[in-house]
């Protein structure tokens, strides 16, 4: 595992010299990628590595994308030799993932308990129309339903409610643990 002292000082050569920067980011890149275990770093890492050398989570993975991408020292060499610059690479790189903090804000929060909410309207809504077309007792029929349209719908509804559910324990253990965190 490399020190934050290592981080440190790459990130002090970045800020040197975009020449330099280039091989200083590929470098802090392939540093982070032999701490993945197997395909992510240790829980708490990249905060970690923040908070030593003041780069950002994004930057982090970012620099961890460029290693992956330009994986030897030949791809980065023909990359320095055609004089892109950082910016340019950025941009050839997908979208970091953002981090829990990112995802999770009260703002967010509130229009994701919002939408989980007329999620679930929607959902015994619709079922009440699939329950009518499935002639169930006691539910008048709705004789403009198509039976296979009707189970098809069904079963999208059953996905999107295990998602929805599988989602909302993800969103709140993430809170319940960064929360955990900062006691």
């Amino acid at each position: 595992m490399a020190t934050l002292d290592r981080y440190r000082d790459l990130e002090n050569q970045i800020a040197s010299a975009e020449s330099k920067g280039l091989r200083a980011r590929w470098e802090f890149g392939k540093e982070l990628m032999k701490e993945r275990r197997p395909k992510q770093l240790p829980k708490g890492r990249v905060a970690e590595i923040e908070q030593a050398t003041g780069v950002a989570r994004r930057e982090i993975q970012r620099r961890m994308q460029f290693a992956e991408k330009f994986s030897t020292e030949e791809a980065l060499a023909r990359l320095i030799q055609d004089h892109l610059d950082w910016a340019d690479v950025r941009e050839s790189l997908p979208a970091p993932v953002p981090g829990p903090e990112e995802v999770i804000s009260p703002d967010l929060t509130e229009d994701w308990i919002r939408a989980r909410k007329e999620l679930l309207e929607l959902h015994q809504s619709l079922q009440a129309k699939i329950d009518r077309a499935k002639k169930k007792p006691g539910v008048e029929e709705d004789p403009d339903l198509d039976p296979e349209l009707v189970e098809a719908v069904e079963h999208l509804l059953k996905v999107i409610e295990e998602d929805v559910h599988l989602y909302w324990e993800a969103m709140t253990k993430s809170s319940q643990e960064d929360e955990d965190g900062e006691r």
